[in-house]
């Protein structure tokens, strides 16, 4: 009888799969027939109805596919759980790419990505990076590409940022398989970054591209020092030498990820009784942290910016005369009020999803401490959990000063770590909590976790576009 409730299980989500996936095509061919003629007030209201009446329940059946199959501890339906992660990723890139789909000439050109744009063109008509640029390899790139195989600028804009943000996904599963190894994490891990809920979606400027980036460079970090061989560190060295030219912020992070990582394993150590002096320490894992600090000052310190900002600090903290991020935040904060906005309801309606991720990762945190005490080698993860407070710390601390970027920009990092630990504590109440607590059913535990991702994507999904 089981065996054959299994097969009908089967049928139904085969049909139910393919129903979805024709659909999808089907609505993807209306949208892209009907494409944009003017200026649009709103991409929503104009994009055919039949698009978001197929993508969000597809969303919402592929995030129920894969937590139930999670939940259930289905193993052998590895098939079914590719594919309903296939959907979900589906969904993502037609959501990112909806701009593109409806023919729109440009997209986000205010600000930095128009500066950004004007930068290549300088490049491609002398010959060489503008000598003020201090992050050449995005323009550098997209200048052989238009270059050697002729591509548009204009395309090569609105492409570049879509592609970033298809291998982040990849990127931040593989990244959560060098710190987790359970399957249900690492899926988690996707389904979270299928739901938009960074900032800075389809802007082509090298701090978004760096962004994106990053997870593949922690990845290529972790495994080197788990491996400890050549074939990694070559990769490994290749990226840090990119990065201080990709951008200051990420290049940032990891040397805050190396400093953590190095007290994580020199302590794991310790408590194992591995490490009886300083000196009999492994020193691999440190060597790639000088490397890359020294190369990023060298680099910086090439600039009249590097000095501007070493005179912005002294001028803030010592003789106190120097305007702050935190001042200007606040002269924003007056201005919205006196105009009759809600300072903080505008706070939660643009940062909610990323105030989500940093709760759950606090709720996970006890359970990542409870786990180490009980003997688990989590250093990895705990280095992670450690980068995670400093980098909120060093977000708040920067408002203190006037830097040459808005501390705002640390929220992606806060939420690509709040992703992995959020991911964690969703996979403790789907596989953990059922163990415990037998006598509870663990279709509660499974409505709560596709609840919480798909409000995770509908929301993501109304802050993309303007």
């Amino acid at each position: 009888m089981s065996i054959t409730r299994e097969i009908y299980k089967e049928r139904f989500w085969k049909v139910v799969l393919t129903f979805l996936f024709l659909l999808l095509s089907i609505a993807l061919i209306v949208t892209w027939s009907a494409p944009a003629t003017g200026y649009e007030s709103s991409i929503y209201c104009s994009t055919p109805l039949i698009l978001w009446l197929i993508l969000i329940p597809s969303m919402a059946v592929g995030i129920t596919l894969v937590i139930i199959l999670i939940a259930q501890g289905e193993s052998n339906k590895t098939v079914f759980r590719s594919i309903g992660v296939l959907l979900v990723l589906l969904g993502y890139t037609i959501c990112l790419s909806l701009f593109i789909i409806r023919g729109y000439y440009m997209w986000r050109m205010p600000g930095d990505p128009a500066i950004h744009i004007g930068w290549i063109k300088e490049t491609l008509s002398t010959g060489q990076t503008p000598a003020s640029l201090v992050y050449p390899m995005m323009h550098i790139y997209l200048s052989e590409f238009v270059l050697i195989p002729g591509l548009d600028l204009v395309f090569l804009h609105k492409i570049v940022p879509l592609i970033f943000s298809v291998l982040f996904v990849m990127f931040m599963y593989i990244f959560a398989k060098t710190l987790f190894a359970k399957s249900s994490v690492w899926l988690l891990v996707a389904l979270i970054c299928c739901c938009p809920v960074y900032s800075w979606y389809l802007q082509l400027t090298p701090n978004v591209l760096a962004n994106f980036f990053l997870p593949i460079v922690l990845y290529l970090l972790y495994t080197y020092i788990q491996k400890r061989s050549l074939t990694w560190a070559i990769p490994l060295i290749t990226v840090l030498l990119l990065m201080p030219l990709f951008h200051a912020l990420p290049t940032m992070i990891l040397v805050v990820v190396f400093f953590t990582l190095t007290i994580s394993v020199v302590s794991s150590e310790i408590s194992m009784k591995k490490l009886r002096n300083l000196t009999s320490t492994d020193y691999t894992i440190i060597w790639p942290v000088f490397i890359i600090l020294i190369w990023w000052i060298f680099w910086m310190s090439l600039f009249t910016l590097f000095d501007q900002q070493i005179h912005s600090i002294y001028e803030t903290i010592v003789l106190e005369q120097d305007s702050s991020w935190l001042r200007d935040l606040a002269d924003k904060a007056s201005y919205a009020d006196s105009h009759g906005y809600n300072v903080i309801e505008q706070v939660v309606r643009q940062l909610w999803g990323q105030i989500l991720l940093l709760l759950m990762s606090a709720l996970s945190l006890p359970l990542i401490i409870n786990r180490r005490l009980h003997g688990h080698n989590w250093r990895y993860v705990i280095s992670i959990s450690l980068a995670l407070t400093i980098t909120i710390f060093s977000s708040i601390f920067f408002y203190l000063f006037n830097l040459a970027f808005t501390p705002q920009r640390f929220l992606f990092v806060i939420s690509l770590f709040g992703t992995i630990f959020t991911a964690y504590l969703l996979s403790y109440l789907l596989t953990s909590v059922e163990k415990i607590l037998k006598s509870l059913k663990s279709y509660i535990y499974s409505t709560v976790v596709i609840f919480f991702i798909f409000c995770l994507f509908v929301g993501g999904l109304f802050a993309l576009y303007p």
